[in-house]
């Protein structure tokens, strides 16, 4: 894991966890100036869409604002394990 996916894992699970998930992976995409984000989440009785979407609204607000790259990070997905669903 590089320094600025160590950093955002830090930053993130304890939002996530105050969401009754858990991070259990993340991708941090930098093709350009702006870094792509996607995030792997899990419950203890699964993961709907609908907890993705929350999930998604809550930490791109948290990242926007605290994030080492304050702003210039796209919420690209968040995925549930097992599913293939990308919110």
């Amino acid at each position: 894991m590089s320094g600025k996916e160590s950093r955002l894992t830090e930053l993130l699970e304890p939002t996530i966890s105050s969401l009754g998930f858990e991070l259990w992976g993340l991708e941090l995409i930098s093709p350009n100036r702006r870094s792509t984000l996607r995030l792997y989440i899990e419950g203890e009785n699964g993961v709907t869409v609908d907890d993705c979407a929350k999930v998604s609204r809550h930490v791109e607000l948290r990242a926007r604002r605290r994030g080492p790259h304050s702003g210039r990070i796209h919420l690209r997905g968040v995925v549930s394990r097992g599913r293939s669903v990308v919110v």
